[in-house]
């Protein structure tokens, strides 16, 4: 992830407990929705931005390595 500090399942699962994100399996919902057929994400990671302090990124890749 670039700009980005890939953030630990730990602190992944407490940061969505505390509802500062949604869960991942929404967030797939949300990035699949534009294509027909979904497109099989796989692997989703939360990271810090580096940048903009308080602010998380979410990120997924395909079967196909597209992110």
């Amino acid at each position: 992830m670039i700009g980005t500090r890939q953030i630990e399942s730990d602190e992944a699962r407490r940061i969505v407990d505390s509802d500062a994100v949604r869960p991942p399996g929404e967030l797939l919902r949300i990035a699949e929705a534009p294509y027909e057929d979904g497109r099989g994400g796989l692997g989703p990671e939360y990271g810090r931005d580096e940048e903009g302090p308080g602010r998380y990124l979410f990120s997924t890749e395909d079967a196909d390595g597209i992110v």
